[in-house]
């Protein structure tokens, strides 16, 4: 069994995270389409909006439309 010490753990999970954020900023591609870019990095953005803001995604969809135009 391999045995992982806890620095080697966040290290590789450190790295993910921010090859992630890289890869969906720059080279994805849908990059090229305006809008927020936190909702561009993660399902959180949405889920945020449908739960907390109790369903209020529509509501911010219209209004990235409205700030970013149709795509």
């Amino acid at each position: 069994m391999i045995n992982l010490s806890p620095q080697i753990l966040v290290a590789v999970v450190f790295a993910y995270v921010v090859f992630s954020i890289v890869y969906k900023l720059v080279f994805h591609p849908l990059r090229s389409i305006p809008g927020d870019k936190l909702a561009a990095l993660t399902e959180w953005y949405r889920h945020y909006h449908t739960i907390v803001k109790d369903g209020g995604m529509l509501e911010q969809i219209e209004k990235m439309h409205e700030k970013h135009g149709i795509i």
